[in-house]
């Protein structure tokens, strides 16, 4: 009997092990999508895009010329901060978690007060 317990039991760990790791390994992680517009739907390819991860990783994110940021990331929580000059910032707390595909479109709103275009000051 106690031949069996310790091959069952290393079994039990096993399978233990296996439930509780991340899903299976995939090379290209988890895509994150951001598009950022102004109040028009206009990209906004300056924009600043800014991914924390829970566990301190940093990525800053340069848009292309449509405002579109793409990024393969791990699995977990992410805050994802945007801004823009003469634009209000925004954040956004990304779940990657399932390692789903998400895709965020974010329209920044002008910030009259300190926009650059506001020539009326």
């Amino acid at each position: 009997m106690r031949k069996l317990g310790v091959p069952i039991g290393a079994g039990l760990l096993g399978v233990a092990l296996a439930a509780t790791a991340q899903p299976p390994s995939n090379h290209s992680g988890c895509s994150l999508h951001v598009h950022i517009t102004d109040e028009d739907g206009t990209g906004l390819s300056k924009a600043f895009v800014f991914v924390h991860g829970e566990h301190g990783s940093n990525q800053q994110l340069t848009p292309d010329k449509t405002g579109q940021a793409k990024i393969n990331l791990h699995s977990g929580m992410y805050d994802l901060f945007v801004s823009a000059s003469g634009f209000y910032p925004q954040a956004e707390i990304v779940d990657l978690r399932s390692c789903k595909p998400v895709n965020l479109n974010l329209m920044l709103t002008l910030d009259s007060e300190h926009s650059e275009t506001n020539g009326s000051n």
